[in-house]
């Protein structure tokens, strides 16, 4: 019987441990989580991947070796995406908590240094008819 994260029993048969691989997640004494962030176009992405893992070092929980690793990911409709992995100790507690915490040093360090967040955008293009309309293509509303 195994317990989750939220207090549940977990029942897994012997037929399944036996005839399936099972990963324990918490022998290694370290578990890797990510926190994605998207930055402006434009932005210095060099500097953006500095401010990442400094913030990084500032998250009480993030284990320094391994060292946490950032880097572009994507490139989005409205951002260029980063990635941050980071280790920590194996519990959801902790998961839950430093990745909270990741994502909060991640605002401070982008906002303090004038980094913007996008929010999705569309641009909408409104176009003159190639042409004066003529009774044939005017369109009537009554």
């Amino acid at each position: 019987v195994l317990v989750s994260p939220d207090g549940r029993n977990i029942r897994i048969p012997n037929t399944d441990v036996i005839s399936n691989t099972v990963v324990n997640m918490t022998r290694e004494g370290h578990l890797r989580s990510s926190a994605r962030v998207g930055v402006a176009y434009g932005s210095d992405l060099a500097s953006v991947r500095t401010l990442l893992l400094t913030a990084a070092a500032n998250v009480t929980g993030v284990m320094t070796d391994p060292a946490p690793t950032a880097g572009v990911i994507e490139f989005d409709d409205s951002a260029v995406v980063f990635e941050i992995r980071f280790w920590h100790i194996p519990t959801a507690a902790a998961s839950f908590t430093v990745t909270a915490a990741m994502y909060e040093a991640i605002d401070s360090a982008l906002s303090a240094n004038g980094i913007v967040i996008p929010f999705p955008q569309r641009d909408v293009w409104v176009r003159a008819p190639a042409a004066p309309a003529t009774p044939e293509t005017e369109i009537h509303t009554e």
